[in-house]
C-alpha cells in the first residue's frame, strides 16, 4: 500500500483537522521550531508502529490542554481519532487479499486507517459507488451497455433493483443479457463492504496486515554501531529491559523475518550463512520501506 494523505487533529498543538497530501516521490516537512513537524511524525508513527516505546496515545497528556476540560463535557475524547491516513492499494495488495475478502478490491479503493485515543485501530476500505457497480457488473458478465445503465443509480440497492427490472424486461428478447443481470444482485452484495466498510474479523485482520508499519527515529534513538545478539536474544521477551536502540534493532530484524536467536548457532559457517541470508532478504525490503514509508513521512530516518 502507498500512503496518500494523513490528517492530524486534536493532538498536541493540532486542534482543527490538518490534512497533508503525500507526493509520489519525496515529501519533506519544513517549518520553524515548535511548528508541529515532530508532532506529525509521532502521530503517523503511532498509527501502526514498528519500533519505539511511545506507541500509544494518551488523552490526558496529549489532547490540546486548553480544550481538554471543555471538550470532555460534551464528547467522549477516548473515541477521538487524532490520526487518520489514506492508503492506495497496489496490484500486490489486490492479489494477496483476493481470497480473504468477499470480493476483490478495485484499483481506486482507498484504505482509511486510523487510531483513537483509546488506542483502538480501525482499517476501512472505501470505494466510489460507480467503481463498485462497474466491478460487480464485470464480475457478473453484465453487458457494458447495461452496466452503464446501472451506474446511474444513487445507491447500490437502487442498482440491484434496476438490474432486476432490466433482467425482467430482457428475459424474452435477450436471454443471455437477462441471465447476467439476474446474477448481478448476488455479486453486488459481495461488494457491499466497499461502501459500508463492514467486514468479518478475519477479513479485517487480513486487510490490516497489509498496512505498512512506521519506524520513528530521533537524534536520541539512532541505531547502535554494533549489537550483542546473545544479549539481545536474552532480552527480547522482556520489553521493559530493552533500550530504544535495542527495540530498533529488533524491529529491523523482524522486518527481515528473523530473530536474534537465529544467529546464535555455535558453528561459525552456519552463523555466517544466516547473516548473509538475512542481509540479502532485508536489502529489497529496506528499499521498499524507504520509498513507501520513510520518504513520504519526511523525517522518519533510516
Amino acid at each position: 500500500m502507498k500512503l496518500r494523505a494523513v490528517t492530524i487533529q486534536r493532538f498536541r498543538n493540532f486542534v482543527e483537522p490538518q490534512c497533508i497530501e503525500i507526493e509520489d516521490d519525496v515529501t519533506a516537512l519544513v517549518g520553524k521550531n515548535e511548528s508541529g513537524k515532530t508532532t506529525i511524525l509521532k502521530a503517523l508513527h503511532r498509527l501502526n508502529p514498528a519500533n519505539g516505546d511511545a506507541r500509544t496515545f494518551d488523552v490526558i497528556t496529549e489532547y490540546p490542554r486548553w480544550r481538554l476540560i471543555a471538550d470532555q463535557r460534551k464528547d467522549d475524547l477516548e473515541k477521538v481519532r487524532p490520526v487518520v491516513a489514506e492508503f492506495a492499494v497496489e496490484d500486490a495488495d489486490i492479489d494477496a487479499l483476493r481470497e480473504a475478502l468477499p470480493a476483490p478490491l478495485p484499483a481506486d479503493v482507498v484504505i482509511r486507517v486510523s487510531r483513537s485515543y483509546d488506542n483502538k485501530y480501525y482499517v476501512t476500505p472505501e470505494a466510489p459507488l460507480e467503481a463498485v457497480i462497474r466491478q460487480a457488473g464485470t464480475t457478473a458478465s453484465v453487458d457494458e451497455d447495461d452496466i452503464d445503465e446501472l451506474v446511474g443509480s444513487a445507491t447500490i440497492d437502487d442498482a440491484i433493483a434496476r438490474a432486476k427490472q432490466l433482467a425482467k424486461s430482457l428475459k424474452e428478447s435477450a436471454p443471455p443479457r437477462a441471465k447476467s443481470l439476474s446474477s448481478f444482485p448476488a455479486v453486488a452484495e459481495k461488494h457491499r463492504y466497499l461502501l459500508t466498510g463492514e467486514l468479518e474479523q478475519e477479513a479485517s485482520n487480513a486487510l490490516a496486515a497489509r498496512v505498512p508499519k512506521f519506524f520513528y527515529f530521533s537524534n536520541y534513538s539512532l541505531l547502535p554501531g554494533e549489537t550483542d545478539l546473545t544479549e539481545l536474544a536474552s532480552k527480547a521477551g522482556r520489553s521493559d529491559a530493552l533500550s530504544e536502540e535495542e527495540r530498533t534493532v529488533l524491529s529491523l530484524l523482524s522486518h527481515a523475518q528473523v530473530e536474534p536467536e537465529d544467529f546464535l548457532d555455535t558453528n561459525y559457517d552456519s552463523r555466517k550463512a544466516q547473516l548473509q541470508a538475512a542481509g540479502s532478504d532485508f536489502e529489497p525490503r529496506g528499499v521498499q520501506v524507504l520509498e513507501g514509508q520513510y520518504r513520504p513521512c519526511g523525517g522518519l530516518r533510516r
